[in-house]
């Protein structure tokens, strides 16, 4: 379970959402969650592209993604930290229903505030995500 206001880094922050979605735990991964957040998933090559604001909005969202596959485990890679935001390569394996697998990789950036995510972004290429920050 994560902690809102708990004294940790960016970085576990970051690896325990993983963690959490990799088990399906919605209620713990939307715990330190603003309820205002937006989750940007508008680079996305897939169905549920879009921007999803507010708590309800991502929760629909997830479940959707669960619903549409039998399984989803996203793998941090690298994560960096730069100041309130957080950059994130990840390796996502999916299985669909008939066993069909399917490998991604993207970057993700996370923007914590006082141990609240408040923004979430998905960006294809590496290079997009660390200038979006300034790297």
């Amino acid at each position: 379970m994560v902690e809102v206001g708990e004294e940790r880094s960016k970085r576990q922050s970051a690896q325990q959402l993983y963690d959490l979605f990799n088990r399906r735990d919605l209620d713990a991964l939307l715990e330190p969650v603003a309820p205002d957040v937006e989750w940007d998933w508008s680079r996305s090559v897939g169905p549920d592209r879009g921007v999803y604001y507010g708590i309800g909005s991502v929760r629909r969202f997830l479940r959707t993604n669960w619903d549409h596959w039998q399984a989803i485990e996203m793998t941090p890679e690298a994560i960096v930290e730069a100041g309130d935001e957080v950059v994130v390569d990840v390796l996502v394996r999916l299985r669909g229903r008939e066993d069909i697998e399917v490998e991604a990789r993207g970057t993700h950036v996370q923007t914590w505030r006082a141990g609240r995510l408040v923004r979430y972004r998905l960006f294809q290429e590496r290079e997009e995500a660390l200038a979006a920050v300034g790297l």
